[in-house]
């Protein structure tokens, strides 16, 4: 599972792309939104980081999750990633939505 945001600052999307493409078996999951590491950036991103390296489950080719405003305070977590919104979309989602 190779992971990226679509206006990435340090490692740009097509980097991501190409490393996708070397690599066998490789899904990319992008996030449409800014930054850098995007593993808890929403609900989407946590939901399929955690599917991923719990059930070897990865998204399917092409998923994107939709970018969400930036976290109120640096170190704070925001509704989109508690852990009660990850254990809802974890409990909610079924195995056809992957």
């Amino acid at each position: 599972l190779v992971l990226n945001s679509r206006h990435d600052p340090a490692t740009p999307h097509t980097w991501a792309r190409n490393v996708t493409r070397q690599l066998d078996g490789a899904v990319l999951l992008t996030y449409d939104g800014w930054g850098h590491g995007v593993i808890d950036r929403s609900a989407c991103t946590l939901t399929a980081t955690t599917r991923y390296l719990v059930d070897l489950r990865p998204p399917k080719r092409g998923t994107h999750c939709a970018a969400v405003p930036p976290e109120p305070a640096p170190g704070s977590a925001s509704p989109e990633t508690s852990p009660e919104t990850l254990a809802k979309a974890l409990a909610t989602t079924g195995a056809t939505d992957w």
